[in-house]
């Protein structure tokens, strides 16, 4: 079966491709100031997001095509908020608050160079500790592009990014030590793994 038709093969792909499809518009709304439209687009990016890995799950649909496919969509999302963020919004965000960005970026463009290096490919392992980074990363961007801006929830996605790189860093070397079905290193120390239930379904 070649890439492109296996790509399409599945409800699961299918949603995750919307996603990356998406990413075009988006751009384009956004270089045109239509930022509500944008924060609509996210809002759809993020129930996408959670939507194709439970249709891979409950459908059976799993598969290492469909998980790169996913990892695309993730990444390229979060590198078009961030520039979102800077090139359009860097008037929303106090100038104090948006500096802790930068590190936060650095080390991410770090783990992305050790997983190339390492391991020969773009994308993430999808660590469930990951969740929390796309929480507030879409709350602070979809808010951004209708004005809002909150501190809170602003240092949360900078925190959340920082447990973000650094457990995908440690997975990098050390696999072993994160849960299998969740790939949560939390889990994992804990000895604990959900293959079954809505945990698995919700949570891997």
């Amino acid at each position: 079966m070649s890439i492109i038709k296996e790509a399409f093969s599945t409800v699961a792909n299918w949603i995750s491709i919307s996603r990356l499809v998406l990413i075009v518009p988006l751009w384009i709304w956004a270089v045109q100031g239509r930022y509500e439209w944008v924060g609509y687009g996210l809002i759809y990016a993020l129930v996408s997001d959670i939507l194709d890995g439970m249709a891979a799950r409950l459908l059976g649909q799993c598969s290492k095509l469909g998980e790169k496919i996913d990892s695309w969509g993730d990444h390229l999302i979060l590198i078009s908020s961030v520039a979102w963020l800077f090139l359009f919004l860097d008037d929303l965000i106090p100038p104090e608050s948006l500096r802790w960005m930068y590190p936060a970026i650095g080390l991410y463009v770090f783990v992305i160079l050790i997983g190339l290096v390492k391991h020969h490919h773009f994308g993430g392992s999808h660590i469930l500790e990951g969740k929390l980074l796309a929480l507030f990363g879409y709350l602070v961007v979809v808010l951004g592009m209708f004005g809002i801006y909150n501190q809170v929830i602003y240092y949360c996605m900078i925190g959340s990014w920082f447990i973000h790189n650094i457990t995908n860093l440690i997975h990098h070397f050390r696999p072993d030590l994160f849960s299998k079905h969740q790939k949560s290193l939390i889990l994992g120390l804990l000895g604990l793994d959900f293959e079954k239930g809505p945990i698995r379904y919700f949570f891997s």
